[in-house]
């Protein structure tokens, strides 16, 4: 699985700030163009998560093929 961790951190900034500003709608259509404007202005940081190979004896996570780095 891919994911891009500026995504989290939009997401868990919005829900911190949310509350300060009152007036703000907050609705899905709001919150959602909030968080496409805020990714669109800084970098994402993308990141490969949970990847379990069968055969995998040394159970680290990690593909034969990566195993020796």
């Amino acid at each position: 699985m891919i994911r891009n961790l500026v995504e989290e951190h939009v997401q868990t900034s919005y829900d911190a700030l949310r509350g300060n500003f009152p007036a703000f709608c907050g609705c899905e259509y709001c919150r959602d163009d909030i968080f496409v404007f805020a990714l669109n202005r800084v970098p994402p940081r993308y990141v490969a998560l949970g990847h379990l190979h069968e055969g995998n004896d040394d159970h680290s996570g990690r593909p034969p093929c990566l195993r020796a780095w």
